[in-house]
């Protein structure tokens, strides 16, 4: 983020009249608060790239889609991404630390916007980039908003969750500084990384939810089913081709939408069950 857009963002939260009461009052500070440290500048093209973007079009040196414009434009991205990555990771590691905050719903979000991330090496117009960049932003909007709720819901502090972000984008900056440094954004295989990751994240959803008695079954066949992708996935990463990866991706969406929702009646159960056992413990 550049520290004047963040400065300004903070400075007009701070002088933002607050006439709502209560828990409204919280909430509306929350949503602006998270807001300006997740998406001042999220989508924005560094001032010279974009300068330089602009002016190579118009000159007619170059078209939209020509290789040079493309590359720089998933170069933005994936610096975007993985910065937008550590901020959501530091969200959920404090929002993981209170004892009525729950992680899952951010995580979701988490994966659907490093979805749309990670297929961006696969395409090859600035319409479809731009399209990808815009669902990104939609998700951070969401990510914003659960958050805001998780806090409101549990007594969260501002000041400390952006310590947390802090650190971790300032693990990003460690990692990335050098000459050296990998973008795991940047591969070919990042969209089967993310895949990877969402099926060692379900397998761990189902474990605790299967620790706790709450039947499965559903959600676990569910999940079978997305695990039977990942031979089809890793097809389509090999073609390179952005109308399948596309449509992969929105199976796999789809599959996931089933999983969630059978998570969430498991929860749902699992609230239940507690009660019936506090309430014969009387």
């Amino acid at each position: 983020m550049v520290p004047d857009q963040e400065g300004i963002a903070i400075q007009n939260i701070q002088s933002y009249n607050f006439r709502t009461p209560g828990l409204l009052r919280t909430i509306t500070f929350l949503a602006l608060c998270v807001s300006a440290v997740l998406l001042v500048s999220i989508f924005v093209l560094p001032a010279d790239a974009y300068s330089a973007h602009n002016a190579q079009v118009s000159q007619g040196t170059l078209s939209e889609d020509s290789p040079e414009i493309i590359q720089a434009l998933k170069s933005n991205t994936v610096y975007l991404g993985e910065s937008q990555e550590a901020r959501m990771n530091g969200v959920i590691r404090y929002i993981g630390c209170l004892s009525q905050g729950s992680v899952i719903e951010l995580g979701w979000i988490r994966e659907d916007y490093l979805t749309t991330a990670s297929s961006i090496p696969l395409m090859d117009s600035s319409a479809e980039i731009d399209a990808a960049r815009q669902d990104m932003q939609a998700k951070s909007v969401l990510f914003s908003d659960e958050t805001a709720n998780q806090i409101a819901r549990s007594g969260g502090d501002p000041d400390a969750m952006k310590a947390y972000i802090n650190d971790s984008m300032q693990a990003l900056d460690a990692s990335t500084g050098t000459a050296n440094a990998t973008h795991w954004l940047r591969s070919a295989n990042a969209r089967m990384i993310v895949f990877e990751r969402s099926a060692r994240d379900r397998n761990a959803t189902l474990a605790a939810l299967s620790e706790q008695d709450v039947d499965i079954a559903k959600a676990q066949g569910i999940s079978d089913q997305i695990n039977g992708e990942r031979q089809e996935l890793q097809l389509v990463l090999g073609h390179r081709g952005e109308e399948t990866i596309k449509s992969e991706n929105s199976r796999i969406r789809m599959l996931n939408l089933q999983f969630r929702s059978a998570i969430r009646e498991c929860r749902a159960r699992l609230v239940i069950q507690n009660q019936i056992a506090e309430t014969n413990m009387r």
